[in-house]
């Protein structure tokens, strides 16, 4: 069951880093995926690599898990995308604390988020505050299906996880060709990740995959 609190933050966090996937977060460095907060233990891990980066090249992606929560402060997108600037560009400072696997991609665990000194938010995020802010303004209603995370999986392989009314238990993955029939598809998911026939084995970021590759 997911949490909503949580997972309404990490949609905001995914909304607030979506232009990093085209736009570099620092140097060369792009966003290749955000994935879902474990239910067990709320964090939201980024993975970071090359502007072109996916998972069927493990060595050129790191993924930072960072917790949501440090002493009752919940960490926004902003605090995130500051952390992730200067870890990236002080290691020295801020050694790897733990490192381990997600799906073939080295995960470094960030284990006191708020020791880190914050890289400033550059121009270009705020302007695209401004602008998300005009043509997605906050709504009370929730989405549905909502937008927790993504990973580019290779060249034209995206999987998205969802939250979804259809699927109460927990995140939902949905894998998608970005060259598809995505207009079509996109108003069908509701109803598509509830076909069994489609289901594939799910990773550890979710409690249900549906292959829409075909689709």
């Amino acid at each position: 069951m997911l949490d909503e609190d949580i997972t309404e933050q990490q949609a905001d966090i995914v909304a607030l880093l979506l232009h990093h996937t085209q736009t570099p977060l620092t140097g060369s460095v792009h966003i290749r995926g955000i994935l879902p907060a474990p239910a067990s233990a709320p964090s939201v891990c980024v993975v970071l690599g090359p502007p072109n980066g996916s998972v069927d090249e493990p060595d050129q992606m790191v993924g930072y898990e960072i917790p949501l929560n440090v002493d009752d402060y919940y960490l926004t997108g902003r605090d995130i995308a500051g952390i992730l600037r200067t870890i990236c560009t002080d290691n020295d400072r801020y050694p790897s604390s733990h490192v381990s696997d997600l799906m073939g991609i080295p995960l470094i665990t960030v284990h006191h988020p708020l020791s880190v000194d914050l890289s400033a938010p550059t121009p270009e995020d705020n302007v695209y505050t401004i602008l998300r802010t005009l043509v997605w303004p906050w709504r009370e209603e929730r989405l549905d299906p909502l937008l927790l995370g993504f990973l580019f999986r290779s060249a034209d392989r995206l999987r998205l996880y969802l939250a979804s009314s259809k699927v109460p238990e927990g995140v939902v993955a949905v894998d998608t060709r970005p060259s598809g029939a995505l207009t079509a598809l996109l108003p069908a998911l509701p109803s598509l990740i509830t076909e069994t026939y489609r289901y594939a084995e799910p990773d550890p970021c979710c409690v249900r995959l549906v292959d829409l590759t075909d689709w």
